[in-house]
Order: structure tokens, then sequence, then C-alpha cells
């Protein structure tokens, strides 16, 4: 294997550790979001809750692009 790839990987197992505070609030955001009513082409409630979660996790310029997406910028 080469030395880059091993690195690679060794970067990989290890952030299983550094991500592990996150995990409960991860899972709390998945379940609010997935009980959101969002009918195909109707999901105008559940984009609004993910720009406030954007807002209040400080990304910049949260928005809803022309499609319905929201978007945020991770400075």
């Amino acid at each position: 294997m080469s030395d880059v790839l091993e690195a690679v990987l060794s970067r990989v197992r290890g952030l299983v550790m550094e991500l592990e505070p996150y995990r409960e609030m991860l899972l709390a955001n998945t379940v609010m979001i997935s009980e959101i009513p969002a009918p195909t082409f109707d999901e105008r409630d559940r984009i609004a809750f993910l720009e406030q979660r954007f807002t209040e996790s400080g990304l910049h310029s949260t928005s809803i692009d022309e499609c319905g997406n929201g978007v945020g910028i991770l400075p």
C-alpha cells in the first residue's frame, strides 16, 4: 500500500473519534428534519428549517436558491 493511501486511511480512522461529540446533535437534527412534512414540490417548510439551522451554526450568506435548495457558506 502506498504511503499516501496509508496516511489517508489513518486520518479517516481518526475522524471517527473526532466526530463522536457531534453524534447526538447530528441524530437530533436528522430526526427534526424528518418530522417536517415535505411532499414532493412542497418542501419549503423543511428547507426553511434547514436554513435556520445553517444560520444558527454560523454559516454565512444562508438562503434558499431559485430551485428551492437551502444553501450557506462555511467560512
